[in-house]
């Protein structure tokens, strides 16, 4: 993900910890990274994986990192865009 906005970028980072959060497309590999088969520990500094869910279209699921196996699920944004267009102006 590139942010060019350095005040967005922050809060992206602040807020939602971005840095410690991986994307995988497959599910059946995100569980493999994020809960080993061989009972080993998840990728150092990762809190949570976003997977796509296999059965309902524009839903993901969370992967938590721990010693149990936690999933939720993520529904799709519905609502309109709060920002219309991609202009310094609304940025401020």
């Amino acid at each position: 993900m590139q942010i060019d906005h350095e005040l967005v970028r922050n809060q992206v980072i602040i807020n939602h910890s971005i840095e410690q959060v991986i994307l995988i497309a497959n599910r059946e590999k995100a569980m493999e990274v994020m809960y080993p088969p061989s009972n080993g520990p998840p990728p150092r500094n990762v809190r949570f994986c976003i997977s796509t869910h296999p059965h309902r279209r524009g839903w993901s699921i969370r992967l938590v990192a721990g010693s149990q196996v936690r999933s939720d699920g993520i529904r799709p944004f519905e609502k309109m865009a709060r920002i219309r267009t991609d202009t310094q102006a609304q940025m401020k």
